[in-house]
C-alpha cells in the first residue's frame, strides 16, 4: 500500500508552483487527518493536523 501510494506521488510532475494534484493524493492518503489547503502568492500549501487526545501536546 504504501510503495503503491510512494510511486504514484512520484509520478507527478510537481514543480513549485503547480501541485499537478499531488497534494490532494496525499490527503487522500491520509483521510484521519484533518486537511487544510492554504494558498499564498499563487502557491498552494497542504497543513494537516490530528488530534490524539486531551493532554499537552508539542507543537
Amino acid at each position: 500500500m504504501v510503495v503503491s501510494f510512494l510511486k504514484e506521488l512520484l509520478s507527478f510532475r510537481s514543480i513549485t508552483p503547480d501541485d499537478a494534484g499531488s497534494l490532494e493524493l496525499i490527503a487522500k492518503f491520509l483521510p484521519d487527518f484533518e486537511a487544510k489547503f492554504i494558498e499564498k502568492n499563487g502557491t498552494k500549501n497542504l497543513i494537516l493536523s490530528k488530534i490524539y487526545g486531551d493532554g499537552e501536546h508539542l507543537a
